[in-house]
């Protein structure tokens, strides 16, 4: 039994190392490509660039539609105890986001073709539907399951690369900019490409049909993974479309380099929900308190490790934002500062979230996350609207509060956390 824990925990630090140093990789690439960007295109054009980003993950998200949640989850479950099943499992999601997909194609044609504030940035939109493309062909929810995560890491690395050499390539004058996002979800989706093919190669996987019944089925099932992974976008990636109507493309540019600069940030939240969650999820098949444990260390480890960084952060702020424009901005260094303590509270929150999910807890899930979504909705547009960007980096931070508060709350009502 202890032979067994030490190797389970040795694989868990193993996925988290293997992530968090190649996600460092990755995050030097971001930094050395996106002043590149910035100084080619300017900061009204780079403010459009994370405007079409922000409306592209809309579709990504319903393209994703939860498999992000159920499919780890699926897979961590059978792929050991009954392969057949796992591989069945895995064709069912994939053929489910090939529809979703096309589906999400035709409506932005629709959208751009109807509506003007889309038509008016149709060829951009339009080329940026590439970042859903590849952003859905990376199987991630797959190297998650088998927890196989440093083959992941490996790949999004090759994808950043081809990234950078694809803008190093395109991008030479201001009205290249559109170019970016699709050169974006090219690199991802030649890589996506080759993951599956590594998956098929190295892991065995066998792709087989599934009937439109059964794709149906999922769906029906996993809506409400769906709507809660809907309201997690409108969280946090509505702050810059909110902004947009309020303000001009300069204040847009400024407040947008904040955003990418805490996209950036915001991988450790990712790195670590994708790390625990399957470990999570097989402490779930023996109890809430192996469970209890397992999170009372991860609080312990975020408080230690993440409270002193994020005070660093608030410290060097300007410094932070010149590496990233390359000039002091004032305003922007103001919208880092209010946004520092945002990760640290994301962290925070993980616990509650993830447990609601692996103890069947899905639709508390989904409510609290939609609780949220007007709240975020409410507060970012009265303080958009007197304070701008200022007003929608303080929405952000109140509306992580406010998850932590209501996500806590249910897992106690709901006895899945102890009040010892």
């Amino acid at each position: 039994m202890k032979s067994d824990r030490e190797k389970s925990e040795n694989q868990l630090l193993k996925n988290f190392t293997s992530l968090s140093i190649l996600k460092a990789s990755n995050f030097v690439l971001s930094w050395l490509i996106y002043p590149y960007i910035i100084r080619i295109v300017g900061v009204e054009y780079f403010g459009e660039i994370v405007l079409a980003q922000s409306i592209m993950l809309y579709f990504a998200i319903f393209t994703d539609y939860g498999f992000s949640l159920s499919a780890p989850r699926e897979i961590a479950r059978w792929h050991k105890a009954n392969p057949r099943k796992c591989h069945f499992q895995i064709s069912n999601f994939l053929f489910a986001q090939i529809l979703l997909g096309c589906i999400s194609f035709l409506t932005l044609i629709l959208l751009t073709q109807n509506i003007p504030f889309f038509s008016k940035k149709g060829s951009l939109l339009l080329l940026s539907f590439m970042i859903v493309l590849g952003q859905n062909a990376m199987p991630v929810w797959v190297f998650q399951g088998i927890e196989k995560m440093e083959y992941l890491a490996w790949l999004n690395l090759i994808a950043k690369l081809l990234f950078v050499i694809g803008i190093w390539w395109m991008l030479q004058a201001p009205e290249d900019y559109i170019w970016v996002n699709f050169v974006w979800g090219t690199a991802h989706l030649f890589v996506g490409l080759l993951a599956w093919g590594i998956l098929i190669a190295r892991f065995g996987l066998k792709i087989s049909w599934v009937s439109g019944k059964q794709i149906i089925l999922t769906l029906r099932r996993d809506f409400h993974l769906f709507i809660a992974n809907l309201t997690n976008v409108v969280i946090f990636n509505s702050s810059v479309i909110i902004l947009g109507f309020f303000v001009d493309a300069n204040t847009l540019g400024l407040y947008s380099i904040a955003d990418r600069i805490f996209l950036f940030i915001r991988q450790l939240v990712v790195i670590t929900h994708q790390t625990i969650y399957p470990r999570v999820t097989q402490l779930a098949e023996r109890s809430v308190q192996e469970v209890q444990k397992f999170f009372l260390v991860f609080v312990r480890w975020v408080v230690i490790l993440v409270l002193p960084a994020c005070v660093l952060l608030l410290v060097i702020a300007p410094w932070i934002v010149y590496i990233f424009a390359e000039q002091y901005l004032s305003d922007t260094t103001n919208f880092v500062r209010i946004l520092s303590f945002t990760v640290l509270l994301a962290l925070l929150n993980i616990p509650a979230g993830q447990s609601l999910l692996v103890f069947g807890k899905e639709r508390v899930y989904t409510q609290l996350s939609a609780l949220a979504v007007v709240f975020h909705i409410i507060v970012s547009l009265g303080l958009a609207y007197f304070y701008q960007g200022y007003g929608v980096a303080w929405a952000m931070l109140f509306t992580e509060c406010f998850l932590l508060g209501i996500f806590n709350f249910a897992c106690y009502s709901q006895k899945l956390f102890s009040a010892s």
